[in-house]
């Protein structure tokens, strides 16, 4: 009876974090800039296709005000290679969102993207798609 339980329990727990992993390639990844940061990093993903596309949306203080989206790679102790950048100005809001296509990336895990702006106050998400 007690094997029954735990392995009921272990099952469960199984699927819910399966699930929590598929929902996690969905969620948006949420960023704010200002005067004391003017620069965001995302977590570390995986590219598989050679390209991904960044799907997003920004607020702006001002309308001219550039934010920059690169797709970087960062080896342990911060060495920088950039292998792709876009500017985007102005805001985004739903259902209006931006759609930028970066090709050419060779495969590999410790690819970020950087979010920058001039001590512009800014905020957005975006949604990073690998395949």
């Amino acid at each position: 009876m007690n094997t029954l339980i735990i392995m009921t329990c272990v099952v469960v727990f199984t699927i819910i974090m399966i699930l929590k992993m598929v929902d996690k390639k969905s969620e948006y990844i949420k960023w704010g800039l200002g005067v004391e940061c003017g620069c965001f990093y995302s977590s570390r993903f995986t590219v598989n296709k050679q390209g991904i596309t960044l799907i997003g949306y920004q607020k702006v203080l001002g309308v001219d005000s550039p934010i920059q989206y690169s797709v970087v790679e960062q080896n342990w102790w911060g060495k920088t290679k950039v292998y792709g950048q876009v500017v985007v100005y102005g805001d985004y809001k739903s259902p209006n969102c931006f759609n930028i296509a970066f090709t050419n990336i060779p495969y590999g895990e410790e690819y970020r993207i950087e979010v920058l702006s001039n001590c512009n106050i800014s905020r957005g998400k975006i949604k990073i798609m690998t395949e």
